[in-house]
């Protein structure tokens, strides 16, 4: 067996010592929030601090996205069509799966569904025209003022 070197000792210590110093703040938070939610769930208040906070979880994922996006494709153009591909069989692939679940439990609206569908179409076929004629500055204050808007109207919906 080879011996390790230093730049594969250092990347492993780093690992190890990323998971041992988040993973108990992680799982500490996740168990005091369900905690929280399962005592005080009933609360307006709290039904609408986690209404928020899923409008935060939201923003975040749509953040995470924008810098991966940015990191994998320097300049996005349509020449990158397999990266688009994949991408988009993967997100329909779990959008069918949850569909179909959702389906079987009862809770899908047919007509709204292929509404919702066909104006998500409409709007990356379009949307994506239209975005490019936008500075990036005037699109992260667009998007920031309306996920704020999204995240208060949950929030005050309950009181």
């Amino acid at each position: 067996m080879k011996k390790p070197t230093l730049p594969e000792l250092l990347k492993t210590n780093t690992y190890i010592g990323a998971i041992g110093y988040g993973e108990p703040a992680i799982l500490a938070l996740m168990i005091v929030l369900s905690c929280a939610y399962f005592t005080f769930g009933n609360l307006p208040f709290v039904k609408a601090l986690f209404a928020g906070l899923g409008a935060l979880v939201v923003v975040l994922l749509v953040n995470a996205i924008l810098v991966l996006g940015k990191s994998v494709f320097k300049k996005i153009s349509f020449k990158d069509w397999k990266g688009f591909v994949i991408s988009l069989a993967a997100f329909v692939w779990m959008a069918l799966v949850g569909a179909i679940f959702k389906y079987f439990q009862g809770v899908v609206n047919i007509p709204v569904a292929v509404t919702l569908g066909i104006g998500a179409l409409v709007g990356a076929i379009y949307g994506a025209k239209l975005v490019a004629k936008f500075k990036p500055n005037a699109l992260k204050a667009l998007f920031g003022l309306l996920f704020l808007y999204v995240s208060l109207k949950y929030i005050l919906i309950y009181f």
